[in-house]
């Protein structure tokens, strides 16, 4: 068993995460998966060329409390707590993908669902906006758009997340 406390703490000096989004990434609710056999498969499971899925989710959580933090200083009023669950939650469906889904193209379009089913195991009291986001954070290639700003906010992360993390692969590999 990994410890989740150094492994988050070394991942946060690393890449430079400030203190309030480290704690926020040490919330009960964060401790939580991190100390699920799921978010264990994400350490050893390759995701975007050079990451691992845990490391993805841990860079889409970080850039989503970045985003919460900037929209709440101009007088959004986002739902931290779902923001957190979802964004650590978003891809724990996607572990195993080789022996689950027949292609990428399927990988992409259900894996979401995925999600959500793993994030109802690890959270069950899982509210229908944190089920959504999971749900939508695909958009558009899923073809259902979020219904909360949380989930846009997600979408932009992730995103970011994934082109970040693949122009850094074709970099080293050059």
């Amino acid at each position: 068993m990994y410890n989740a406390a150094l492994f988050l703490h070394n991942y946060c000096t690393y890449h430079s995460v400030s203190t309030r989004i480290e704690q926020e990434l040490s919330s009960p609710d964060a401790l939580r998966v991190y100390e699920t056999e799921y978010f264990e498969q994400a350490l050893m499971q390759t995701h975007h060329r050079k990451t691992t899925v845990a490391l993805h989710t841990l860079g889409v959580a970080a850039v989503s409390l970045r985003l919460y933090y900037v929209l709440a200083r101009l007088g959004m009023d986002l739902d931290k707590k779902c923001l957190v669950r979802a964004a650590l939650c978003h891809d724990l469906g996607i572990l195993g993908r080789d022996e689950k889904f027949d292609s990428t193209l399927e990988c992409y379009t259900r894996h979401p669902l995925c999600s959500a089913d793993t994030a109802k195991v690890v959270f069950p009291d899982l509210d229908g906006k944190t089920e959504n986001c999971i749900l939508c954070h695909m958009f558009p290639l899923t073809g259902k758009a979020p219904q909360y700003t949380e989930g846009a906010v997600l979408i932009l992360a992730d995103k970011y997340c994934a082109i970040a993390e693949n122009i850094e692969a074709m970099i080293h590999r050059a």
